[in-house]
């Protein structure tokens, strides 16, 4: 992630130089315009882990100025400069990021300039002393600042000086102002929270649905499994790329399995059911056959499952149907039986 802050450092040191008699010059201070200042020495102060730094020029060089008799200087610059800020997002977007600025000399060191970074003192009535604005600071749109402040500190660099065969040491004053922001989590919790969590109670809704209503509940799961990939898609392209898994994306992914796992409940149920059908059938059939009763050839069985009962057909009917009648009269019948019975 980057950190562009515009912000206007001031530096003050003393020239023998330009010191200035007050008999000669009876003002207090004298300020310098900006095309006057390339012939004064300044400190090369620099932002350390810069990607980009532009000094403001509207309407001018937002750059001055002021010489006191006595030779002190007071350099002030405006400017825009984007940093680094290595932010861990394990917690997103619970999360809570520190960034820093840090200035310090480019070239001179502290014992070849005698140059040392102050670090500016503020009391209780001006803790927002160092931003220009507040207003713009508590109103930024998705974080928010809930600490800052200041460190002095020195970096060591080795020269290796002609004639020497250790290299010598040299130090550098650096300066570095530290911000605590904290992401505002409401906004995001409309965004990607709240809509996969309806969707897992959409997904949930399916399981209500008539099993025999296939294309009604098809036609849920797969929207709520589309929504949801919508979402993570949405969300990973506008935010930057890690190599792990942050809090949301495990929020996401959870919400994923469930609804899919609806749809996945439905096509087991689906199969399930239907293969308990044929057996069923199967099964009513094979006792029908066994326990039916034949009625002028045609069988007749009971059903114990509600539905009308099947008419099976012999093949002995079947094929006396297809003889002929005259075949039939010719068949021999069997004399009645007669019995005698004795008359008193």
């Amino acid at each position: 992630m980057d950190l562009t802050i515009t912000f206007v450092i001031y530096q003050t040191w003393t020239d023998p130089r330009l010191m200035i008699p007050t008999d000669v010059l009876p003002l207090k201070s004298v300020v310098l315009p900006s095309r006057l200042i390339q012939h004064l020495w300044v400190p090369d102060t620099y932002v350390v882990g810069s990607k980009s730094s532009v000094i403001h020029k509207t309407t001018t060089a937002n750059q001055a100025a002021r010489i006191w008799p006595t030779g002190r200087v007071l350099y002030s610059l405006k400017l825009t400069a984007t940093v680094a800020c290595l932010m861990s997002l394990h917690n997103f977007p619970m999360d809570t990021e520190t960034c820093s600025l840090s200035l310090q000399s480019f070239a001179y060191g502290k014992l070849a300039s005698k140059e040392k970074v102050t670090v500016p003192r503020y009391g209780r009535n001006h803790e927002n002393a160092l931003f220009m604005d507040i207003n713009l600071v508590n109103n930024m749109p998705k974080f928010k600042i809930i600490d800052h402040g200041y460190n002095y500190s020195t970096t060591l660099f080795y020269i290796q000086e002609e004639g020497s065969d250790a290299p010598q040491e040299y130090e550098k004053s650096r300066l570095t102002v530290t911000f605590e922001f904290e992401r505002y989590f409401i906004s995001v919790f409309f965004q990607s929270y709240f809509p996969a969590m309806i969707m897992v109670m959409l997904g949930g809704l399916t399981m209500w649905i008539d099993p025999k209503s296939v294309p009604a509940r098809v036609s849920m799961g797969i929207t709520t499994v589309l929504t949801i990939s919508t979402i993570i898609t949405g969300l990973k392209s506008s935010l930057p790329r890690v190599s792990y898994l942050t809090a949301l994306d495990i929020y996401l992914w959870t919400c994923y399995f469930f609804v899919f796992s609806a749809v996945l409940e439905f096509c087991v149920l689906n199969f399930l059911m239907a293969r308990k059908g044929r057996v069923r059938d199967k099964l009513v059939e094979s006792r029908f056959k066994n326990g039916s009763k034949s009625t002028n050839g045609v069988a007749i069985g009971k059903s114990t499952s509600g539905r009308p009962p099947r008419l099976l057909i012999n093949l002995y009917t079947m094929r006396s149907m297809t003889e002929s009648p005259l075949k039939l009269s010719t068949r021999k019948k069997k004399p009645p039986s007669t019995s005698t019975r004795a008359k008193v």
